[in-house]
């Protein structure tokens, strides 16, 4: 939710708008995000959702 706010944002309007610049970069690019929080693997893409982003898990089978 990059719209959410948190004790640690010293400029709340600021830290939302580097965090939906982050979503969009990482959605229109392709990358992959990481994050110890996130559903398992924890490890995939996001993706615009409307007016949201949405998580999309990385493809995990395990190894032989």
């Amino acid at each position: 939710r990059p719209d959410a706010a948190f004790e640690a944002d010293s400029d709340r309007t600021a830290a939302i708008a580097s965090r939906r610049r982050l979503m969009a970069e990482a959605s229109d690019q392709g990358w992959w995000v990481a994050g110890a929080h996130l559903p398992f693997p924890g490890l995939g893409h996001v993706r615009r959702a409307a007016e949201a982003f949405a998580w999309v898990p990385g493809e995990f089978s395990p190894l032989k």
